[in-house]
């Protein structure tokens, strides 16, 4: 359950999956948080554009995390070292790669493709960017051992998913069993940005694997941002700090 922002009650998500491996003296998780719908008469339809990556107001490569490691809070602040906690490669191309701009949805009737509304598209997101938030809030209460966290929102609907290409005159469906959309979204008063994985089961079943080797390249990267701080540790006056307060 989570707490929703603006009408203050308790609203359920449906599941928050962990995988948890120890690296030196913390815990690094990679959590899924996973919205599921189901529609026997409605596809989902993904309305897309080419990408416009210079565009201001979008965020290209969102991506939430949480920490009480003194240590790794530090290194995860520098520019350099969150942009390589995002993998290259085919972990990239699979689970964060948007390959189009997803800039509207809408359910449509599988026999007549008559379009209805985007209620539970929209409400699966909401649940799913309201749900991460209260989930970070809530770790710096609730957990005592060392740990960080990498968070990832998945939409899966049991029905079929489609995209329409809108970058020229012609536009036609093409059905898909994942798609990225970055989602922007006001929570608290603040703006949040996070990729969301619009996925079918087959889709899901698909990628499973590549999120398990996800958590293999965080767990590499959090070693990799320990032995980065204490490369410099002793000349750095913000680092001497941490370490003497670790001492403490």
């Amino acid at each position: 359950y989570y707490i929703d922002d603006v009408a203050k009650i308790a609203r359920e998500i449906d599941i928050i999956a962990y995988k948890a491996t120890k690296i030196e003296d913390t815990y690094v998780y990679t959590s899924l948080i996973i919205s599921c719908k189901k529609n026997d008469e409605k596809i989902w339809a993904l309305l897309t554009k080419e990408f416009n990556k210079s565009d201001p107001n979008i965020e290209l490569e969102p991506l939430q995390y949480w920490s009480n490691h003194p240590i790794i809070d530090y290194q995860l602040q520098e520019e350099k070292l969150i942009k390589e906690a995002v993998p290259t490669g085919e972990l990239y191309e699979k689970l964060f790669e948007p390959h189009k701009q997803v800039f509207a949805f809408q359910e449509m009737s599988k026999k007549n493709g008559k379009p209805d509304n985007d209620k539970n598209i929209f409400n699966s997101i909401t649940s799913l960017m309201k749900s991460q938030s209260y989930e970070i809030s809530s770790l710096s209460k609730r957990k005592k051992e060392r740990c960080v966290y990498f968070f990832h929102l998945l939409s899966i609907i049991d029905s079929n998913l489609i995209t329409l290409d809108c970058s020229d005159e012609h536009i036609a469906p093409n059905e898909v069993n994942s798609q990225i959309y970055i989602s922007n979204y006001i929570i608290n008063g603040e703006s949040v940005s996070s990729k969301i994985n619009f996925m079918t089961p087959d889709g899901f079943n698909d990628l499973i694997k590549n999120y398990h080797s996800l958590h293999k390249h965080y767990c590499q990267h959090i070693s990799r941002c320990f032995n980065v701080f204490f490369k410099d540790a002793l000349e750095k006056i913000d680092k001497q700090k941490i370490l003497a307060n670790e001492l403490n």
